[in-house]
C-alpha cells in the first residue's frame, strides 16, 4: 500500500502546520485532535454542556425515516437521547450524484473515528453524522461532477436546469434532465459487476421530482447506510425553530462576532497565513430567506 504525504495533496500551510501541531496554530483552536488524551479533554468539556437531545432525536428520526434510513441509522439516532452519546460530524454541499469523491471519504472517516473512539472509551457511544449543506445558493458548485470513462479519461457531467433566482439548492426540484444525465454517464462508464446495482441506487435517488436535498440524502443512505450514518438537512424549518436562541444571540452580538472574526483574520496574517475568507466587516454573517430567495444580510450600524 502506498502512503501519500498530505503536502503532496493539500497546499494550505495553516492546515499542514495544524497537523504538525506547530505552536503558532494551536491558539486558534480550543481543542486538539491528535491523540487519545486530546479527545478525552474534548469529551469532558462536552459532557458539561447541555443539549436539546429530545428535540434532536425527534427531528432526526423524521428526516432520516423519510430518506429510508437503515435500522442501524435509526438506532444511532435513538442513542443520541443518552448523555453518554457523542456525534462525530462531517458534511458537504448537496451536489449531484453526491458530489466529489471526498464526500465518501469524509463520511467514512467519521465512521472510522467513531469506531476508534469506541475502542478508547467503551463506556460511551459515538455516532457518525453528515451535515447536508442544502442552503447554499451557488448552483454552479453543485450542478456538475466528474467521472472517468472506459479509457480512463476525465469527463464532466453537468445538470443545466439552473434556477432563475438564488434559491437554496437543496430546494431545487430535478426535471427529466437528471434521468437523462444519469443515462449519459453510465453509457460512458461502461459495464462492470457493480453497474446494475449502482444504476438502481441512482435511479431511486436522483430522479425527476426529487429535490437536490432528497436525492443527496437518499443516495448517501443507500450507499453508506449500513454504517449507521445519520443525515441532517439544516434547511428544515424544524431546526430553525430549535436553533432560535442561537440566531437571537447571533443578531444581538453581531458586532462582537464580526469584530472577533476580523481580529482573528489579522492574527492569521500576522503568523504568515492567508485567511480563507476576507469578508467585509459590515457582513452580518447571516442570510434571510425572502420570497424563496436567499439574501445576504449586511449590518448598517453598530
Amino acid at each position: 500500500m502506498q502512503t501519500l504525504n498530505f503536502e503532496t495533496l493539500y497546499q494550505n500551510n495553516f492546515f499542514l502546520d495544524f497537523l504538525d501541531r506547530k505552536t503558532q496554530t494551536q491558539k486558534f483552536f480550543n481543542a486538539s485532535f491528535n491523540s487519545k488524551e486530546d479527545f478525552q479533554k474534548t469529551l469532558l468539556a462536552k459532557e458539561n454542556e447541555e443539549f436539546l437531545r429530545e428535540e434532536l432525536v425527534a427531528g432526526l428520526l423524521v428526516e432520516n425515516k423519510n430518506l429510508n434510513a437503515s435500522p442501524k441509522t435509526l438506532q444511532n439516532i435513538e442513542l443520541l437521547a443518552q448523555n453518554n452519546t457523542f456525534a462525530v460530524v462531517t458534511g458537504q454541499q448537496a451536489g449531484i450524484f453526491c458530489g466529489p469523491l471526498y464526500t465518501f471519504y469524509k463520511t467514512l472517516t467519521s465512521v472510522k473515528l467513531c469506531e476508534q473512539l469506541k475502542i478508547w472509551f467503551p463506556e460511551k457511544n459515538f455516532v457518525p453524522v453528515f451535515w447536508m449543506e442544502t442552503e447554499d445558493h451557488d448552483f454552479n458548485e453543485v450542478s456538475k461532477n466528474y467521472f472517468l470513462n472506459q479509457q480512463g479519461q476525465l469527463f464532466e457531467a453537468n445538470y443545466t436546469e439552473q434556477p432563475k433566482t438564488k434559491i437554496p439548492v437543496g430546494n431545487l426540484i430535478f426535471t427529466q434532465k437528471i434521468d437523462e444525465l444519469a443515462e449519459e454517464i453510465f453509457a460512458k462508464l461502461g459495464t462492470t459487476e457493480f453497474s446494475e446495482e449502482l444504476k438502481k441506487i441512482v435511479s431511486e435517488s436522483y430522479t425527476k421530482g426529487n429535490t437536490f436535498a432528497e436525492s443527496f440524502g437518499r443516495f448517501l443512505h443507500k450507499t453508506l447506510g449500513k454504517f449507521g450514518v445519520i443525515t441532517i438537512n439544516p434547511h428544515n424549518s424544524f431546526w430553525k425553530e430549535v436553533a432560535g436562541v442561537f440566531f437571537e444571540t447571533a443578531i444581538q452580538k453581531n458586532f462582537e462576532i464580526s469584530k472577533a472574526l476580523f481580529e482573528t483574520a489579522k492574527e492569521l496574517e500576522k503568523e504568515g497565513y492567508k485567511p480563507q475568507l476576507n469578508l467585509p466587516f459590515e457582513n452580518a454573517n447571516l442570510f434571510l430567506l425572502l420570497e424563496g430567495e436567499r439574501r445576504k444580510l449586511v449590518r448598517e450600524k453598530e
